[in-house]
């Protein structure tokens, strides 16, 4: 529930012409899969669950772009591992989203009244403005570069070790 399926594919509705939106890692629930259909969405949706590394970086790299409304994150990896690809990345405007992005990403409010709307107009900026993609994929290599995968485990492990003592 916290990744906004929802949210998603009703501002994927709202585009000029839908495009593919791949959905990967776990399974959508009944609710969601008759969602889906009532909108009319079901031949635009694929659902691919849960992916090995390499079929992850597959998917990644013919993308569009990442879009990631996250309502929450603890972290929001999804964000870096399509930076690190070159794949544009549409995310969310508080929280771990934002502070992952750090400017490299179009931000939205996902949980406003207006959250559908503002997600598709960002969707459409995407995909009609020249050379925004290319922009965000520029400034999403250079951000992670700032989290090397060494500093991270080293962080990971001191958070593991304070947890542990207390």
């Amino acid at each position: 529930p916290r990744k906004n399926h929802p949210a998603v594919i009703q501002a994927l509705r709202r585009l000029p012409s839908p495009i593919p939106l791949v959905l990967t890692g776990g399974s959508l629930s009944a609710a969601e899969l008759r969602f889906i259909d009532s909108l009319g969405m079901s031949s635009y949706i694929r659902q691919i669950g849960f992916l090995s590394p390499r079929d992850l970086c597959a998917v990644l790299q013919g993308a569009v772009a990442l879009v990631y409304p996250s309502l929450y994150e603890g972290f929001g990896l999804p964000i870096l591992e399509a930076m690190s690809l070159s794949v544009p990345v549409v995310t969310s405007s508080f929280g771990a989203t934002a502070e992952v992005a750090g400017g490299a990403a179009l931000l939205v409010d996902s949980r406003g009244a207006g959250a559908i709307d503002e997600l598709g107009a960002a969707m459409a900026r995407l995909l009609e403005m020249d050379g925004l993609g290319e922009e965000l994929a520029r400034l999403g290599r250079l951000r992670c570069s700032e989290f090397p995968w060494e500093l991270t485990a080293q962080r990971h492990w001191r958070l593991y070790r304070q947890a542990m003592v207390g």
